[in-house]
């Protein structure tokens, strides 16, 4: 197949998919995204997978120098810790632990670190919100 042929099937292929920048499910309930990429069937690389990682916590870190005020004044480590939880949350649910960030607001970053303890987020990832809510409360 040439490099035109090739571009014709996509713009063909984009044509009769659509794009969509969510998961939805199909006519035949099969989870798919983009230009009908089956979910399901889908085999990723690791570097790939890297790659994605990556690209959204670019994305994390915009969205918080947007919606947190104080985010930029946060030493290095507790950035991290943000957006290691915006990753894990998505925006919508990290916005969720209110006290957490009202105390990050007043730079209480005791009371932050015990607020991220105090969530069903903390009881799913485990070892992962007390390494996190540790650099919290230290700052390193």
């Amino acid at each position: 197949m040439t490099l035109d042929d090739r571009r014709e099937l996509e713009t063909e292929v984009k044509a009769d998919e659509s794009f969509r920048a969510k998961a939805y499910q199909d006519t035949e309930g099969v989870w798919t995204v983009g230009y009908g990429l089956n979910l399901q069937e889908l085999v990723v690389s690791e570097p790939w997978a890297a790659d994605q990682m990556r690209y959204t916590l670019r994305q994390r870190e915009s969205d918080c120098l947007a919606a947190f005020p104080w985010f930029a004044g946060l030493t290095s480590a507790r950035q991290r810790v943000i957006l290691n939880m915006a990753y894990n949350l998505g925006m919508t649910r990290l916005r969720g632990f209110k006290k957490m960030l009202s105390a990050l607001d007043r730079g209480d970053y005791e009371t932050a670190a015990v607020e991220m303890l105090d969530s069903k987020w903390a009881e799913q990832v485990g070892a992962r919100s007390t390494r996190l809510s540790d650099t919290m409360a230290r700052g390193c």
